[in-house]
């Protein structure tokens, strides 16, 4: 299976658990939107579930694997009609429970510790889970004009 399918709208690409690996990511996610989509994608919205995907690989790095080695898996797959983009980040690292983790105190802020936060706001959609050793976390946003959704359809 090729890492880029234009006909299908998805890609996956493996990375290394590595802070070095989050721009070229995220290049490579934002032009796979850009190449299916064109003028139909809503930068805003690609812009905050580009930064919820970077918050997600970040936790793998820090949390799952520790900042030691491991490898990040990224697939990302555009629904049927490309209305919504759905980024799915998986790892083999230390189990993690979301449940587990306090939300953020806005009146006292410490440095760190709002990735779950900034994840949840800027996705539409949030999920997590653990398939036997590998976590996964799920992303999915809205990231096509709703008109030009409506164009297509008439």
């Amino acid at each position: 299976m090729s890492p880029f399918d234009p006909r299908r709208g998805s890609a996956r690409v493996w990375v290394p658990a590595s802070a070095a690996f989050l721009s070229p990511l995220r290049i490579f996610l934002e032009r796979s939107l850009e190449a299916w989509l064109g003028e139909a994608l809503v930068r805003s919205a690609t812009e905050e579930l580009l930064v919820a995907v970077q918050e997600a690989v970040t936790n793998v790095i820090r949390h799952a694997y520790r900042n030691g080695p491991g490898i990040v898996e990224v697939a990302l797959d555009l629904e049927e009609r490309g209305e919504e983009a759905e980024v799915c980040v998986r790892d083999t690292g230390r189990p993690f429970d979301p449940a587990s983790v306090e939300p953020p105190d806005f009146a006292h802020p410490t440095p760190g510790g709002y990735g779950l936060h900034v994840m949840r706001c800027f996705a539409d959609r949030c999920e997590f889970g653990r398939d036997g050793r590998t976590n996964w976390v799920r992303l999915t946003r809205r990231v096509r004009a709703a008109s030009e959704i409506r164009a297509e359809t008439t």
